[in-house]
């Protein structure tokens, strides 16, 4: 697996969750985890050169980026108003308060 395979798949694992939900990135958020997802991809690989999709470190990551968009929609359901302001979306104002509450969270920060 490849780094952009790897940086792809994080993505997609965010992305589908969010849409479980019924959610969507908003422009900002989108960004900031495709980033997260890049260099998350680098930070596994740096450790791991050889990890393929099935490795523990590749499955937790899976899960960390799961937990990050979790985390947004609890954000999204606690900040009043947001619902209003942003119908189906999750964005920076969530990921913010998201990171604040999970990071150290690897690979993602």
């Amino acid at each position: 697996m490849n780094r952009d395979e790897l940086a792809a798949a994080l993505f997609s694992t965010a992305q589908r969750r969010a849409a479980a939900h019924g959610m969507q990135f908003g422009q900002g958020a989108d960004g900031d985890i495709r980033r997260f997802a890049d260099t998350g991809a680098d930070r596994i690989l740096s450790q791991n050169p050889e990890a393929t999709r099935g490795h523990p470190t590749v499955m937790a990551a899976h899960v960390a980026f799961e937990t990050l968009v979790d985390e947004m929609i609890r954000a999204a359901n606690e900040i009043e108003g947001y619902h209003a302001a942003y119908p189906m979306t999750i964005g920076e104002q969530t990921l913010a308060r998201a990171l604040s509450k999970l990071c150290p969270l690897f690979p993602i920060c």
